[in-house]
């Protein structure tokens, strides 16, 4: 995330090579092969847009639906897809994935509520900035006022929502009799939410408390 020493790019790539070398090795004759590919081409293409499309607070990026928020840490999901193919349950594999997807938004749209003004002063505009930013455009100096008067809804709001579909998808894994543990994972993001609008009032009141102590100054 901090994009470090570029001296070091040529060992995540060869190390990101072997490991998909090694992950496409596994399960021969069956489609997990397909799966691998297409989950590091997706995780590729999200991070080669970043970096092209989110560096620019002065022209924010369109994120869209977020889609791009879980394709670059999809690689999540292969373990347990791996097992799905190991076990002759990949029937499932497409619910599994759903899972993760939304499970993926959910996580970085809370990731990207608390980091968004750090990621701003690094010139990193991550999918909550973005919000941010289109909608205020002309008042930089009010930025944060706005993220916790507007924004915060709009933001539990879509991880609440993911979340949603992330519980939906999972129920329609057969295979995943015991689903505690992922469910758990979502249980953290939607209490963050429910979190965050708490605080939204806290801040609220005190920005209402604070102009009119200024205004009396």
């Amino acid at each position: 995330d901090d994009e470090p020493d570029p001296r070091e790019i040529s060992i995540a790539t060869f190390a990101l090579r072997e490991a998909t070398a090694i992950l496409t090795s596994l399960l021969p004759d069956t489609g997990f092969a397909t799966h691998v590919r297409q989950i590091m081409d997706a995780i590729d293409s999200a991070n080669a847009w970043e970096v092209t499309h989110a560096r620019s607070p002065e022209k924010p990026p369109n994120y869209g639906n977020f889609r791009r928020l879980a394709d670059r840490s999809l690689g999540h999901a292969l373990g347990p897809v791996a097992i799905l193919y190991a076990t002759g349950k990949e029937k499932d594999t497409e619910h599994l994935l759903t899972f993760f997807h939304h499970y993926l938004i959910a996580k970085q749209l809370d990731d990207d509520a608390h980091d968004w003004e750090k990621d701003l002063a690094r010139g990193h505009v991550n999918a909550v900035g973005a919000m941010v930013l289109k909608k205020n455009k002309n008042k930089h100096d009010s930025l944060q006022e706005a993220f916790w008067q507007v924004h915060v809804d709009s933001v539990a709001e879509r991880i609440m929502n993911h979340a949603a579909r992330a519980r939906r998808a999972l129920r329609s894994c057969s295979c995943v009799t015991r689903p505690s543990a992922l469910l758990q994972l979502l249980h953290a993001h939607e209490q963050a939410a429910q979190m965050a609008i708490k605080e939204r009032d806290k801040a609220r009141v005190f920005m209402k408390h604070y102009a009119a102590s200024a205004s009396g100054l």
